[in-house]
């Protein structure tokens, strides 16, 4: 097995990378923290102009058709910056899951905005009070839920998008 990065993940790992030594440090981090978004906005907006929400969109609802080495070069890169981004939780594991599991009309829908950075989706699901996902809201259980967590005494864990 090879496990070298091929010249386009090279390449994508040094984009990131730079990205994040111009525009990014601790103090940054600090103050993107203590934001109202929790995050970066400038940030978010640098890698949508790299195109980075659109990296596991498939090609042919105008992603780049990515891989899973393709994410972890730039998670990598986020991880050692310390960045607090929903580029993973608001953009790239909503685009495949709904490449994988939703409906043409769905598909159709979202993913292209999901590639070009025009549209977050809040990764929603069940968890204890124990799990360790990052909550910034939780709405009250409706009809518009799935009958799995209307059932459950927990409401479902939002990611948060701003």
């Amino acid at each position: 097995m090879n496990f070298e990065l091929n010249e386009a993940q090279r390449a994508l790992k040094d984009s990131v990378a730079r990205l994040l030594a111009d525009h990014h440090g601790l103090e940054r981090y600090r103050a993107a923290a203590a934001s109202e978004a929790g995050f970066s906005t400038e940030i978010r907006d640098r890698m949508v102009q790299m195109g980075l929400p659109a990296m596991l969109v498939p090609e042919a609802y105008g992603g780049i058709g990515g891989d899973a080495t393709d994410l972890l070069v730039v998670m990598r890169e986020c991880g050692r910056s310390l960045l607090a981004s929903p580029l993973l939780s608001c953009s790239v594991l909503p685009a495949v899951a709904l490449a994988h599991a939703g409906s043409e009309a769905l598909r159709d829908r979202w993913l292209p905005a999901l590639a070009a950075g025009e549209a977050r989706i809040a990764w929603a699901h069940e968890g204890t009070a124990a799990s360790r996902t990052y909550c910034s809201a939780r709405p009250p259980i409706t009809s518009s839920f799935p009958r799995a967590l209307r059932a459950g005494t927990e409401r479902p864990r939002v990611s948060r998008c701003s």
